[in-house]
């Protein structure tokens, strides 16, 4: 008796509440000011319930300071849906008039719940290429004007971490192919996103053959 009763918390234990799969951008939001603009997101969902509703994008909002001109309205997908099934995901994004021009990232993850009402998420998080924010009132500085300011400036005023992680160094404004990675590491690019990861470089090959990474 005793032996049974410690099998049963094994038995009844609750499974880990993520779902599996990938996603990219199918369509990039042409972002400007005072406008509204669609944009779709494919999901493959690979594993998890066999049954999830209420599927949809929690979307971050990078750098931090252009959230406030930005306001993200998505779908959920509504419908019943089983491992092994791809989904177009659609929403829309409304720049406020006063946005500044610049580049933004949308970073995100999904939720969705199983038909018990249990709540899941997606244990990865995916990021769009930067997208260019456009704003007739407020200019961003031609690239030679900054290029030249960058010149002016003391070596010492600048100021960059590279033992950050790759995605932060990326949010913090530094270009893909400029991301440094830790001894012993080799920089890829996401293909779906754009995105910078540090890999081995054995692990660096196989993603390159696989088409995963450039």
């Amino acid at each position: 008796m005793v032996l049974l009763f410690s099998l049963i918390p094994s038995v009844f234990s609750l499974p880990e509440n993520v779902i599996y799969g990938s996603s990219l951008f199918e369509k990039l939001p042409l972002i400007e000011a005072g406008n509204t603009t669609e944009f779709r997101i494919k999901l493959f969902y690979k594993s998890g319930p066999y049954t999830i509703e209420d599927l949809k994008p929690i979307i971050d909002i990078y750098p931090l300071s252009l959230a406030q001109y930005l306001t993200i309205k998505t779908e959920s997908t509504g419908k019943y849906l089983q491992p092994i099934t791809t989904v177009i995901i659609k929403g829309n994004i409304t720049a406020s008039p006063d946005i500044p021009a610049g580049k933004v990232s949308l970073v995100y993850y999904f939720s969705a719940k199983d038909v018990l009402g249990n709540s899941y998420r997606s244990p990865w998080r995916d990021s769009s290429p930067p997208i260019d924010i456009k704003n007739e009132h407020t200019l961003a500085p031609p690239q030679e004007l900054l290029e030249k300011a960058r010149q002016t400036i003391e070596p010492a005023q600048i100021v960059v971490n590279y033992d950050d992680p790759p995605l932060k160094q990326f949010r913090a404004g530094i270009p893909s192919e400029e991301i440094k990675c830790k001894e012993g590491l080799d920089l890829v690019i996401k293909v779906s996103s754009g995105s910078p990861a540090c890999v081995k470089p054995q692990s660096k090959q196989k993603l390159l053959e696989r088409g995963w990474a450039v």
